[in-house]
């Protein structure tokens, strides 16, 4: 019986994933590696990695425009490498505008105020999946 709550979308997309981790009180990133993501939905997305991850290990997904924050769920090895089931819980679309707005920001004690830095759009994930749900339902 399928238990999923959200339609997912078969996609091939290169993105770089890294986990984080707690250490000293502030959180660590882990060195990058090329994936891909096979299938996204409003909840998740389906990751071919070329390494095992643990399930619970935090990872931060970078793909050309956005920024996924989740969890990795379970991983399966596989001819090719290995496929991860990820947990989004917190997506950051317009990663090069929120790139651009931290240019302005910190240019802005030095030079012109950062009024016309461009917009980013962030959301919390249930308010995404509320979003991506009232855009297409099912």
């Amino acid at each position: 019986m399928e238990r999923r709550t959200t339609r997912r979308e078969p996609v091939k997309i290169q993105a770089v994933l890294s986990t984080l981790h707690e250490e000293s009180g502030q959180t660590r990133i882990g060195p990058p590696m090329e994936v891909t993501v096979e299938e996204i939905s409003g909840r998740g997305a389906r990751v071919r990695l070329p390494l095992s991850l643990r399930p619970g290990t935090l990872v931060q997904l970078e793909t050309r425009d956005d920024l996924l924050l989740g969890e990795i769920i379970h991983c399966r090895g596989e001819l090719d490498g290995f496929v991860a089931g990820m947990e989004v819980d917190c997506v950051l679309h317009s990663v090069t505008g929120v790139r651009a707005l931290m240019r302005a920001l910190l240019e802005e004690g030095s030079g012109p105020s950062g009024r016309d830095a461009p917009q980013t759009d962030v959301k919390r994930h249930d308010q995404h999946s509320s979003q991506c749900h009232q855009q297409n339902p099912a």
